[in-house]
């Protein structure tokens, strides 16, 4: 196994990989999770589509009701862990990213 191989196998065993994998499965079997993140992304929608039209502004008043929408859903406390998740895990992402970027600019 590479290191490559050994990195991606650890990452999947982590503990941050293991519990968003369980909140998914919570999220994607509940009904009422479903439904409030299909009317979010539709407003999102909505919202993108009207940037569109304004040479892709968002209008304040189309930002503050994306931002409240997005702070409903996150008033539960499993959506806010798995979104909190999600960051972690982005940054740890990035990180390794700029790493191996900055060591094969090294090697060059």
């Amino acid at each position: 196994m590479n290191s490559a191989d050994k990195f991606l196998h650890e990452l999947e065993d982590s503990p941050v990989v293991m519990r968003l994998r369980e909140i998914r499965d919570v999220i994607s079997t509940n009904k009422k999770y479903l439904e409030a993140y299909q009317r979010f992304l539709e407003f999102q929608r909505l919202v993108i589509g009207n940037s569109e039209e304004n040479g892709g502004s968002i209008q304040t008043s189309d930002r503050i009701l994306w931002q409240e929408r997005l702070d409903l859903l996150q008033s539960d406390p499993l959506i806010q862990e798995y979104l909190d998740l999600i960051a972690c895990l982005n940054v740890l992402i990035q990180n390794v990213s700029s790493t191996i970027t900055k060591m094969m600019d090294f090697e060059l």
